[in-house]
């Protein structure tokens, strides 16, 4: 099953902080098909998110684990807890972003996890 890319579209309109997101930051990854929260829809719809669909990958593929390098908490191996994970960014000069900005579109794409990649930027908090 592929996976859902949530990355924040417009910077968020709070002090800076470390829990702020930022223009084109990959935010989360969830399950196609799982129930979006209050915000989590695309501009187009009112929403603050763009939408990636990875096609070949699905939320717990070893390559989406990797490529999102979450650092956890598992004291409590029932509920483990993401501590932090390093700051990934869609490169908005990138051509795949232009179809996900049009106000015309629906805020979304589709991508092969190689095609994702290859639009990543990376920074190390």
């Amino acid at each position: 099953m592929p996976c859902l890319m949530l990355v924040k579209a417009g910077d968020s309109p709070v002090p800076p902080s470390g829990g702020r997101w930022l223009n084109m930051e990959v935010v989360t990854v969830v399950d196609v098909g799982q129930p979006l929260g209050n915000g989590e829809f695309t501009p187009q719809n009112g929403g603050g998110f763009y939408h990636v669909t990875v096609t070949d990958r699905d939320k717990e593929d070893l390559a989406i684990l990797q490529y999102l390098e979450p650092v956890w908490d598992n004291t409590d191996p029932q509920n483990p807890v993401m501590l932090k994970r390093r700051n990934l960014y869609l490169d908005p000069s990138n051509p795949i972003i232009l179809p996900m900005e049009d106000p015309q579109g629906d805020g979304s794409i589709e991508v092969t996890f190689t095609t994702l990649v290859s639009a990543t930027e990376v920074t190390v908090p």
